[in-house]
């Protein structure tokens, strides 16, 4: 039986992450007609990076591969129908029928109106609500033995606003800047950079475009330093000093955000309010 596509775990409170590339299974129909192997898939997914979002109060996990479906893409572009549209990649054995590709459009159609659900519904209790989606990208594309990118172009951690949001949410951006600079993995503190390798994310930019100044939505980039992404062997130690800043990056951004609709706050105004 076939798990459900994705899964929102919900709590109390104003933080949203997502883990939108985290899946790997794909439905029957889809799987049969995929010429990749597991490892291949895999290789392009984002393993393990369900395991950060549990920090935040509402979880958005996708069980799917992105091979099946991109909610990290909009809905005409969400199924890779060619090579151009997958790294070169020649993802099936014969094409892919219409009808397959309809079925894949119309999960990443209901994705979006649930997450605009949580979304419509947090905004009914909070004025502002956060929403981290997490990512990973690969630096080691010539092998398993072959060497790594060089860091320049390439930094630990890649933060994403969408375009135009940058300057309103300046400073909630600066406090999880300054919560990701602080890591340290074997003794040395990681680098964070500013759209360095990405410069869109097609949810950031939907979740911003639809909520506007109600939302601050930030997409972060971890480099696949944590695992090993030919083999797909986790590095625990490395995960843990991740997690660890990413979870103090949301501490420091739950004050900010966690004054209910109504509640008393400062000149009558929300602690996020103030900074904006």
């Amino acid at each position: 039986m076939e798990q459900a596509a994705w899964k929102i775990g919900s709590t109390v409170g104003p933080i949203v992450m997502s883990a939108l590339h985290a899946g790997h299974d794909m439905r029957a129909e889809v799987a049969s007609l995929c010429a990749l192997s597991p490892m291949e898939r895999m290789r392009e997914e984002d393993p393990y990076t369900q395991g950060w979002i549990g920090y935040g109060d509402h979880r958005i996990e996708v069980s799917r591969s992105r091979f099946e479906v991109d909610f990290n893409r909009p809905p005409d572009g969400c199924v890779y129908c060619t090579p151009a549209e997958a790294w070169g990649m020649g993802v099936w054995k014969d094409g892919l029928p219409e009808e397959v590709v309809l079925r894949s459009r119309e999960l990443h159609r209901q994705f979006y109106q649930e997450v605009q659900r949580l979304l419509d519904g947090l905004l009914t209790v909070y004025p502002r609500v956060v929403v981290l989606d997490i990512h990973s990208y690969n630096h080691r594309r010539q092998g398993p033995t072959g060497p790594a990118a060089p860091l320049a172009g390439n930094p630990d951690i890649d933060l994403l606003i969408p375009e135009g949001e940058r300057q309103a949410w300046r400073a909630c951006y600066e406090v999880v800047y300054r919560a990701l600079s602080e890591i340290r993995v074997d003794g040395r503190l990681l680098t964070v950079g500013n759209n360095v390798r990405f410069q869109r994310a097609a949810f950031g930019d939907w979740v911003a475009r639809t909520y506007g100044r109600r939302v601050f939505v930030l997409v972060i980039e971890f480099k696949k330093i944590f695992m090993d992404e030919w083999s797909g062997r986790l590095d625990q130690a490395t995960a843990t000093c991740l997690g660890g800043g990413l979870a103090r990056a949301v501490a420091e951004l739950r004050p900010l955000f966690g004054q209910k609709n109504g509640g008393s706050s400062v000149a009558g105004r929300s602690p996020v309010d103030c900074l904006l």
